[in-house]
This record gives C-alpha cells, sequence and structure tokens, in this order.
C-alpha cells in the first residue's frame, strides 16, 4: 500500500526518511492538525483571522527593549533585516518616572527615540514594530454649515428734535422795587429770592397764572404773574 501511495503521489511528492516533500501547491480542504513544530521557511500569507492561544514569540526585528542611558537623549534601533516599508512602532515606558518621549527617523532599517529633557538615570522602553500595508485611509472630515450671519438690523436713526425756544418774561414794576420770589406757586409759599423790575428771565412752566423762572444760575422759583410780562 505504502508502494502504491508512493507511486501515485511521486509527480508531486517525494518521500524521504519519513519526511514528504510536496513538489507543488498542496490545498488541503478539511481541518489539518499539526501535532508536531511546524516551520515555513518562506514567507505564509493568512487569508482568514489568525487565534494563538498560546503564547507568541517575536523575533528580534518584530520587539524588544531600549535604554537611554543617564544625560543621554536619544539612542536608535537598528534592525537585523530590512522591512519592505516603515514599520509602525510601538512604544512603551518603563518605570513611574515618566518622560516626553518621541520617534524620529522611522525607516525601513531603524529608528531612533528621543526623550526631553536629560534625565539623570537611565530611561527604558519596550519597543514592538509591525509592517504595515500601504492601503489608502480616506480621512473623512466633518463639515457643519456655517450658520449664516444675520444682516444687522439697521439702526434707528433718530432726527433730534428742535429745541424749544427759551421762554422769557420780563419783571415789571413795583412799589417795593422788586419782585418776591417763593417756593411754591402761591402767596402763602415761603419766599426764597428776589427779582429786579426790568430785568428778563427765563421760565420753564406756569401754575395758575404763577410762573417758574430761573433766578440764579442753579436756583429757580415761582413769580407771581401779575408782575411779568411774557416776551
Amino acid at each position: 500500500i505504502v508502494a502504491a501511495i508512493k507511486a501515485e503521489l511521486n509527480p508531486m511528492a517525494q518521500w524521504n526518511y519519513e519526511l514528504w516533500t510536496f513538489l507543488g501547491e498542496v490545498t488541503f480542504k478539511a481541518k489539518a492538525t499539526f501535532e508536531g513544530a511546524v516551520e515555513f521557511l518562506a514567507n505564509a500569507i493568512f487569508k482568514g483571522d489568525v487565534e494563538i492561544e498560546g503564547k507568541l514569540t517575536a523575533g528580534r526585528d518584530m520587539a524588544g527593549k531600549l535604554t537611554i542611558p543617564a544625560g543621554e537623549t536619544k539612542v536608535k534601533v537598528t534592525f537585523d533585516g530590512e522591512y519592505p516599508s516603515a514599520p509602525i512602532i510601538t512604544l512603551t515606558q518603563i518605570g513611574s518616572n515618566e518622560v516626553d518621549y518621541s520617534l524620529e527617523e522611522i525607516t525601513t532599517t531603524s529608528f531612533i527615540v528621543t526623550i526631553k529633557p536629560i534625565q539623570d538615570s537611565d530611561v527604558s522602553f519596550n519597543w514592538f514594530a509591525v509592517a504595515g500595508s500601504d492601503t489608502d485611509v480616506e480621512i473623512v472630515t466633518e463639515t457643519s454649515t456655517p450658520e449664516p450671519n444675520p444682516s444687522p438690523s439697521p439702526e434707528p436713526s433718530f432726527s433730534p428734535s428742535p429745541s424749544p425756544s427759551v421762554q422769557q418774561i420780563r419783571i415789571l414794576d413795583s412799589e417795593l422795587g422788586y419782585i418776591r420770589v417763593r417756593q411754591e406757586p402761591n402767596t402763602n409759599s415761603e419766599q426764597i429770592g428776589e427779582v429786579t423790575p426790568g430785568e428778563v428771565y427765563s421760565y420753564d412752566d406756569i401754575q395758575d397764572s404763577w410762573y417758574h423762572v430761573k433766578y440764579t444760575e442753579e436756583e429757580f422759583g415761582w413769580v407771581s404773574g401779575i408782575y411779568v410780562e411774557e416776551l
């Protein structure tokens, strides 16, 4: 039976010391279980999801630890092999003394980590590198519709009211040689001043034939209309 199988598979595979060597492509259409270690000597492409239940060990070019010595501000990490394109680098600082750091000059063969300010003790990071695809990423920017600026309402224009013409009276003669100015428009009110016959005074109100006149620069009082004439 083994000889028959060997003869059937001979164009596609070779058997040598318990080792099968497939000379062409092999397709497994059902679940395949490998109980021993599996080694891929060239590139491997997984087109579906990959689930790892055990531990994942990364090679020297994929993960590692770097240390920036005390008194220094940068360190360069160089890969053993070259990536097809600049890899994506992830850094995680080790320790509680956090510092500002940045990644610089990421190329297919190396990258540089810079810190600031200078530290008086070593600063260490864990790093992880993975090759990214050249897939274009569409950046969607939300654009808000600007609210229309309301046209400013025209300010109402006010035409200044014409200044009323100054109302004036002239004081008539009296036997006393003056006319009393009273606090209220009646003869029983207190006298608060005097006006001189022949003089002209301005007024702003009339009540019961009494005139509210400005008899000094700042004072007003009431003068009886018997002793005045309007101008």
